[in-house]
């Protein structure tokens, strides 16, 4: 299948984010704990709703390009398969609607630095038009969004809070980010440096040197992907213990409130 440019692909995402951002903040206008909220939290409950809607496929779709990207070396850093590209697309996509939003709100800047690395990394990969496996795994890590996205509209909406329901949720969100993030992202890096140490990398620009490989822009790719890797590891890791330190305090307050029970 022959796809239109990325580009254009891109903005038609990051715009169709934005429109289903606009009929979330619209249907729940008549929800007295929506309409109480400040335009912040508003636009918070907006986002979540927005990814779960539009953004629960991506890790899904990226779990099952990786049988048929990385069997091989070659594989792993010259091939592309149209799956990858469309998520890809939707997933640059979504970042850039996230990212404008968030520009325009009190986020942190590490959410802001961590969608404009996803951003550069995942944009060079389509412009490239290879390292679709390595793009493929690291965005494997996005499987710990819907757990998150359930557990903010809990606190931003009170409802449910406290609930068995949402301890189970906190717990299966511990264990995703534990797993795909703070052990899964080394794992990559690992990966990534075994198969340029054992000069798989160097072999195959070796047999496509006569056509011009590897482009500038793909010897940025291949020194950017990492580097991100990292960066996004230590966000994730400073989340982490975020998650950990609230989870710990649930639990406590769970076990205070059952001895005032008893």
């Amino acid at each position: 299948m022959t796809l239109p440019p990325a580009g254009p692909m891109v903005v038609a995402a990051a715009a169709a984010h934005g429109a289903c951002h606009w009929c979330v903040d619209r249907a729940l206008r008549r929800q007295a704990w929506y309409a109480a909220l400040p335009l912040s939290k508003r636009v918070d409950v907006d986002v979540n709703v927005t990814w779960l809607l539009l953004g629960t496929p991506l890790p899904l779709l990226y779990l099952a390009s990786l049988p048929e990207l990385g069997g091989t070396a070659t594989a792993r850093w010259r091939a592309a398969s149209d799956r990858t590209t469309l998520t890809l697309i939707m997933h640059v996509g979504q970042s850039v609607y996230e990212l404008l939003t968030y520009l325009r709100s009190d986020k942190g800047a590490e959410f802001i630095l961590h969608h404009l690395a996803v951003i550069t990394t995942y944009g060079l990969v389509l412009y490239c038009g290879e390292m679709h496996f390595w793009a493929a795994w690291a965005g494997t890590v996005e499987a710990t969004n819907p757990s998150l996205c359930i557990l903010q509209l809990g606190l931003l909406s009170g409802i449910g809070r406290g609930s068995r329901r949402e301890m189970a949720n906190g717990v299966c969100l511990w264990l995703l980010f534990l797993v795909v993030r703070v052990l899964g992202i080394p794992v990559w890096l690992v990966a990534y440096w075994h198969d340029v140490k054992s000069g798989a990398v160097s072999a195959i620009d070796a047999s496509a040197a006569g056509l011009g490989h590897p482009t500038p822009a793909l010897r940025a790719l291949r020194l950017v992907a990492p580097a991100v890797q990292v960066l996004l590891w230590l966000i994730s890791c400073f989340w982490f213990q975020k998650l950990t330190a609230g989870m710990f305090k649930a639990v406590r307050g769970a076990g205070a409130d059952s001895k005032k029970r008893e």
